[in-house]
């Protein structure tokens, strides 16, 4: 379950990307790259999102580990990148992808989590009109989304290379 931090002093994107997140997971086709979405109430009313649990261990865990061998970051990668492939295809840029946020289920398929900062090509982009300054997560983030370009892939296979580059050099 997901609840947004509402009320005086939160910041503004808590609310947006709460609001993205919903309309991004509705819109994906069932797959098991994302957790599904099972049910959500309204923002103005009673916001809340209720997703699929999905067990399974972060990629953080294996950064503090680094660096690790070739073979580890193949098993570890190649999943990775094809999740990412999954989600570019239905016209979505994660836009937020960290190691916290890719789960290795127990099979080694990836999940990727956390679609509160998503651009989805068929939807208005929340974040960019609401607001003026990069969001998300700048060690993994693309000089192109520093510089509010929110809708190419190639965002994410920035992200995917930079942690890729930090499992292998620790």
């Amino acid at each position: 379950i997901k609840i947004p931090r509402l009320g005086p002093g939160e910041r503004a994107v808590n609310v947006i990307g709460f609001e993205v997140c919903r309309m991004v997971l509705g819109a994906l086709a069932q797959s098991p790259h994302h957790p599904t979405l099972v049910a959500y109430g309204d923002v103005e009313s009673t916001p809340y999102l209720v997703m699929e649990f999905v067990e399974g261990a972060r990629l953080s865990e294996w950064v503090g580990r680094a660096p690790l061998s070739p073979e580890e970051i193949v098993r570890l990668g190649s999943p990775l990148a094809l999740a990412l492939h999954h989600l570019h295809r239905q016209d979505v840029v994660h836009l937020d992808l960290k190691p916290s946020n890719v789960l290795y289920r127990e099979g080694g398929e990836v999940v990727l989590i956390d679609f509160g900062l998503a651009r989805h090509a068929h939807y208005p982009d929340l974040l960019a009109e609401e607001l003026r300054f990069p969001v998300g997560n700048w060690v993994y983030m693309s000089p192109e989304q520093v510089l509010g370009v929110r809708c190419d892939p190639r965002s994410d296979i920035y992200a995917l290379g930079g942690i890729l580059y930090e499992l292998a050099t620790g």
